[in-house]
C-alpha cells in the first residue's frame, strides 16, 4: 500500500499545490482500498471523501464514481 503511494506523495512534495494534495488523499485511498489485505464493500465510499473535495476539478469522474460505488454496495442494503 505504501509503495503505491510513494508517486503521488513524490509530486505533491515536489510541486505542492493544492489540487495536487487532493488528488493524492484519493489516491493514497484508492491505494489503501486495492491494496488492503482485508477490504470490507463499504470501504469503497471512503475514497468519496477526498474526491469530494477536489470535486472542482474532477465533477463528472465524482459522479460517476459515487454512482457505481453506490451501486456496488446495492446487495448490502437489500440485506438489511
Amino acid at each position: 500500500t505504501l509503495i503505491s503511494c510513494i508517486p503521488s506523495a513524490y509530486i505533491v512534495f515536489r510541486k505542492p499545490n493544492n489540487k495536487y494534495f487532493r488528488v493524492a488523499l484519493f489516491n493514497c485511498s484508492m491505494a489503501f482500498f486495492f491494496f488492503s489485505y482485508h477490504v470490507h464493500e463499504k470501504t469503497i465510499l471512503v475514497p468519496l471523501i477526498p474526491l469530494l473535495l477536489s470535486i472542482r476539478y474532477f465533477r463528472h469522474f465524482y459522479i460517476d464514481f459515487a454512482i457505481i460505488s453506490a451501486a456496488t454496495n446495492y446487495h448490502m442494503l437489500l440485506e438489511d
